[in-house]
């Protein structure tokens, strides 16, 4: 398998990974602390950023809860293997969760004299430049296959997918009723409804919805989830033998048919 390449989350340039840094990133919209990739030119400023964000958490205010951010980020740190028990105790200080706080920042002193978060998520490959990129920098889109003759997934890198989209784009142009359809249907496999499409709207009125869909996708408004992935030991294990069927039942014994009494087998009837 070809060498894992990072995004940088800042100048998006793409970088192997041993040119490029895991730095744990603040997210307003989820309020935590998440794993995230920088080129070793803008690795410093994104740990300082961290560090500073720590340094201003309020864990005494009662109008908002910072204390729930501190303990995720001092808990993605433990998952990458940064431990606060392999701290020294002159290397952080204070009481309660004060205490918290300054084995976190401890912890990031230490990714800044070059301690290093490892990148756990699995890899996937883009489908143009083959390049492996973590499964979550890799874009999902939906592009024209002259084989199979249908809009099929393809996966890029963040180098290689505004070409995609403008290919994909340039064929939906160009084609006719039956493109409109296939694309609307594709969408429709990735838990995006056209509503105009299903309910049989012509496609001179879908069809600008899905050039808008491709536009949301080319700016990163959109995004379409990669899928479940598997490691690649069970993808490329051998498929089990299937079992065998359980023995049938076996067949009931014949009931035997009830003795004839000795006097219907002297005179072949009943007595009266």
């Amino acid at each position: 398998m070809s060498q894992r390449h990072l995004e940088c989350s800042i100048c998006k340039t793409i970088r192997p990974d041993s040119e490029a840094r895991n730095i744990p990133t603040f997210r307003a919209d989820t309020t935590s602390f998440v794993d995230s990739y920088y080129c070793g030119d803008h690795a410093p400023a994104a740990l300082a950023a961290v560090h500073g964000q720590v340094v201003a958490l309020d864990l005494d205010a009662d109008e908002r809860d910072d204390m729930t951010p501190l303990l995720l980020l001092l808990a993605l740190l433990r998952a990458r293997g940064q431990m606060s028990e392999d701290l020294r105790d002159d290397e952080f200080h204070g009481e309660g969760i004060e205490r918290v706080r300054q084995q976190v920042l401890a912890l990031l002193r230490r990714l800044e004299r070059g301690a290093v978060l490892p990148v756990v998520e699995p890899s996937a490959l883009c489908s143009d430049c083959f390049r492996a990129l973590p499964a979550s920098q890799i874009r999902v889109l939906p592009w024209y296959n002259d084989g199979v003759d249908d809009y099929v997934t393809t996966f890029r890198c963040g180098e290689c997918f505004q070409k995609a989209i403008a290919e994909t784009r340039a064929h939906l142009e160009a084609g006719g009723d039956r493109e409109v359809a296939r694309l609307s249907e594709f969408f429709g496999r990735h838990a995006v409804t056209i509503l105009e499409y299903r309910r049989g709207d012509p496609a001179a009125t879908v069809r600008p919805i899905l050039l808008h869909v491709l536009g949301m996708l080319a700016q990163g408004a959109m995004t379409l989830p990669i899928g479940e992935t598997v490691p690649v030991s069970e993808v490329l294990a051998p498929t089990p033998a299937p079992l065998a069927p359980p023995p049938a039942a076996p067949e009931p014994a014949p009931v035997p048919a009830p003795r004839a009494s000795w006097w219907s087998r002297l005179f072949g009837r009943k007595p009266d």
